[in-house]
């Protein structure tokens, strides 16, 4: 019975975690008409800082805290510095990463399986 509570909390826990992403992700897109692709690299990083500060200190919730400071910092800075030209720069980068992902996967497709 305990494996089973356990399993419904993970579950739970889980779809939090999915439904935070694509909140994230569809308010952006909704309001910038732009997907933002690094919404789920922060996350990434901000749960690789926050696994590595916990072990170094033994404890989560000062890993959680130092990784909040790490992560929330330079995307707080960038936020802030942010003009025109970073914004269209940024457009344009986006755009780049997104034509070589469309040109991978074109080769991969005439490669065939």
């Amino acid at each position: 019975m305990l494996y089973f509570i356990e399993q419904c909390l993970n579950g739970v826990q889980l779809g939090m975690l999915l439904f935070l992403l694509a909140a994230g992700l569809t308010l952006i897109f909704g309001i910038m008409d732009l997907v933002n692709l690094a919404h789920g690299s922060l996350y990434m990083i901000g749960a690789y800082f926050a696994a590595t500060f916990a072990a170094f200190t033994g404890s989560f919730v000062a890993g959680l805290a130092l990784a909040l400071v790490a992560v929330g910092d330079p995307v707080d800075r960038e936020r802030v510095a942010d003009d025109r030209a970073d914004a269209t720069a940024g457009v344009q980068r986006a755009v780049r990463v997104l034509e070589h992902h469309l040109h991978l996967a074109t080769q991969r497709a005439q490669l065939g399986p």
